[in-house]
């Protein structure tokens, strides 16, 4: 069996050209995500805008009905 090195080395570049852009698309896209991420999502709102949930949310019924239940499933999505 013959080993080309010339072969092997060029697969071995190929491979760390592709690991090093891959390692920069990435850091890339971790920037833009820092960029386009807000600076604090549970800040109080300033002007004419209102925060829905001030304060923390009820306890679900434990000993409702089915009907409760996905009643309140519905109001509070959980």
């Amino acid at each position: 069996m013959i080993v080309s090195v010339r072969r092997w080395l060029s697969r071995l570049v190929f491979a760390a050209i592709f690991a090093c852009l891959t390692a920069i698309v990435y850091e890339g896209f971790q920037l833009a995500q820092v960029w386009i991420r807000p600076l604090d999502p549970y800040a109080v709102p300033r002007g004419q805008a209102l925060k829905v949930f001030e304060q923390p949310y009820e306890v679900p019924p434990e000993g409702g009905s089915i009907m409760d239940r996905l009643r309140w499933f519905y109001y509070n999505g959980e």
